[in-house]
C-alpha cells in the first residue's frame, strides 16, 4: 500500500473512533440524566419539614369560628383531614380536657376521666410518608390509626377525632372555595333566666326615651364592664326628629330626637352595635335578620341578648313609613328595647328598663313583635 493509501486508511479509522466515542458518551449522559431525576415537590417538603417549617401543611383558605366569633388560627391539612391546635380547642371547651404530650405520643384526658392515646408525628415524619407514597406512584396511604402532629410544642389533633371521640360540637361548612369550621363553646350548667343587672330608664338621672341604651348598659354590666346608661346616652349619635326640609330622622343613623326629655323616637340596631363595639370590639355581634332560635342558642350559652320589640311585647297596628334622608324607614312610637335573659316553651324572660327583672312575656307574641320590628338583636360574646 502506498503512503497515500495508508494516510487515507488512518483518517478513516480516526473518524470512526471519534463517532463511536461521541455515541457512547451521549448514552452515558442520557442514562445519568434519567437516573438523577429532578427533585420532586414532596422531596422538597422533607427539606422544609426538617427545619420545622409547616407552610406546606398550613391551610390558609379556612375560617375558624368559636361560636360566631372568627379567630386567628394555624389549622393544618394532611391527607384530606384538618388538624386543629389543641390550645384553641381547650380554650373553646373551657379546659374540659387535658393534653399530655409524651415522647412519641400524646394522651388526652377528658373531664369525665376518659383517656385517649394518639401516636404523635413531627412534620418531617409526615413529609416522609408523602415522599414514600409519591415515589411508589400511589396516593398518600390511608391512616389506619389517627395520629397527632406536633410543631414547636403545639399539638394538633384530627378534626374528626375531636368530633367522634371527644364528641365536641364542631361543624364544617364548605361553599365553593370557602371553608368555615365552627366550634361551639362549652358552657357548663347555664341556669335560665340569667342574672342580668336590672337598670331603669326612669331612675335618676332619667332617660325618658332611653330604653335602648339602658338595655345595652345592663348587658355590658353583666359582662363586667362598668358603664352607665347615661354614659352610653352621651356616646350614641343623634339625628333630629324632623329635619329643616321636613324629612324625618333615621333611627338607623342615630337616636331620633331628645332621649332625656323628649320628644323622641328611638335608635335601631346599627348604632347600638357600633357603640357596643367601642367597649368589647368584635365580641359584639349583630344578629339582626336571624331567627328567634338564634337568640335562644346564645341564651343557652349564658349570653343575654339586646333586642328591639314593642311596648306591649306583641304586634302593633300603628306602623308608619317615614321619609328620611336615607330613604323610607318603618317606625312606630310603640317601639321598645329590652334585654332578653331566658326562655322556655311558653315564655320569653326579659329585663325591662320600664321595670321588671326576668319578667315573663308570651313567647309567641314576643317573637311576632320582634319580627315585626325587623328582627333586630345584638349579643356580646365572651
Amino acid at each position: 500500500m502506498t503512503w497515500k493509501g495508508k494516510t487515507l486508511w488512518s483518517l478513516i479509522c480516526i473518524s470512526v473512533a471519534l463517532l463511536l466515542y461521541v455515541f457512547i458518551d451521549s448514552k452515558i449522559v442520557n442514562n445519568a440524566t434519567q437516573t438523577a431525576a429532578p427533585v420532586s415537590s414532596t422531596q422538597e417538603t422533607v427539606v422544609e419539614a426538617e427545619t420545622n417549617n409547616t407552610d406546606w401543611l398550613t391551610k390558609d383558605d379556612v375560617s375558624l369560628f368559636i361560636g360566631e366569633q372568627q379567630v386567628d388560627h394555624d389549622i393544618l391539612y394532611y391527607n384530606e383531614q384538618y388538624y386543629l391546635p389543641t390550645h384553641t380547642l381547650t380554650s373553646a371547651m373551657n379546659h374540659t380536657f387535658e393534653v399530655q404530650p409524651l415522647i412519641q405520643s400524646v394522651n388526652i384526658q377528658t373531664e369525665d376521666t376518659k383517656i385517649f392515646h394518639l401516636p404523635m408525628k413531627d412534620p418531617s415524619a409526615v413529609a416522609t410518608a408523602m415522599v414514600f407514597a409519591s415515589s411508589e406512584e400511589k396516593e398518600i396511604p390511608e391512616q389506619k390509626e389517627a395520629f397527632a402532629i406536633t410543631v414547636q410544642n403545639e399539638v394538633y389533633i384530627p378534626l374528626d377525632f375531636a368530633q367522634e371521640q371527644l364528641e365536641y360540637p364542631i361543624e364544617v361548612e364548605e361553599e365553593e372555595r370557602e371553608i368555615s369550621i365552627y366550634i361551639r363553646p362549652f358552657v357548663e350548667n347555664v341556669v335560665l333566666p340569667l342574672d342580668v343587672p336590672l337598670l331603669l330608664q326612669m331612675a335618676d338621672p332619667m332617660l325618658y326615651n332611653g330604653c335602648e341604651v339602658t338595655s345595652l348598659a345592663m348587658i355590658l354590666q353583666y359582662h363586667g364592664i362598668n358603664v352607665t346608661k347615661n354614659q352610653l346616652a352621651e356616646e350614641i349619635p343623634y339625628v333630629p326628629l324632623t329635619h329643616s326640609n321636613g324629612q324625618k330622622g333615621n333611627p338607623h343613623e342615630g337616636f331620633v330626637g331628645d332621649m332625656a326629655q323628649g320628644p323622641g323616637l328611638g335608635v335601631y340596631h346599627g348604632p347600638i352595635h357600633a357603640l357596643a363595639q367601642t367597649y368589647v370590639g368584635e365580641r359584639a355581634i349583630d344578629l339582626t335578620g336571624s331567627e328567634p332560635e338564634e337568640i335562644y342558642t346564645y341564651l343557652e350559652q349564658g349570653l343575654p341578648v339586646w333586642v328591639i320589640t314593642t311596648a306591649s311585647f306583641a304586634p302593633v297596628g300603628n306602623i308608619q313609613t317615614w321619609d328620611t334622608p336615607q330613604g323610607p324607614v318603618e317606625i312606630t312610637f310603640s317601639v321598645h328595647s329590652v334585654a332578653v335573659t331566658g326562655y322556655d316553651d311558653q315564655y320569653v324572660y326579659i329585663n325591662d328598663p320600664y321595670g321588671g327583672k326576668n319578667k315573663p312575656v308570651d313567647r309567641k307574641n314576643f317573637e311576632k313583635a320582634w319580627e315585626q320590628m325587623g328582627s333586630q338583636a345584638v349579643v356580646i360574646t365572651r
